[in-house]
């Protein structure tokens, strides 16, 4: 089998989002932007709580970014 360590593959990560993308990526980052993906798709939040493993709604709230842009568009929507 093969194993890396931990420290080994942050390096990995944080190197290949700099060349590809040109920004700092970590293992926070992604569960932030995984989280955040998710209900953007229209997932319900207590089924991101559970992918996250977050006991607390509230825990798992912290993790989600709201898009402007698509906020915007939501309220025009309504009103």
């Amino acid at each position: 089998p093969l194993t890396i360590q931990r420290r080994a593959l942050q390096s990995f990560v944080t190197k290949l989002g700099k060349e590809v993308l040109s920004k700092e990526i970590s293992f926070h980052t992604l569960r932030h932007g995984f989280a955040s993906h998710l209900v953007n798709s229209g997932r319900p939040l207590h089924e991101v709580q559970m992918l996250m493993g977050h006991s607390r709604l509230d825990t798992t709230g912290i993790y989600l970014h709201a898009n402007p842009k698509e906020a915007i568009e939501n309220a025009r929507e309504v009103f």
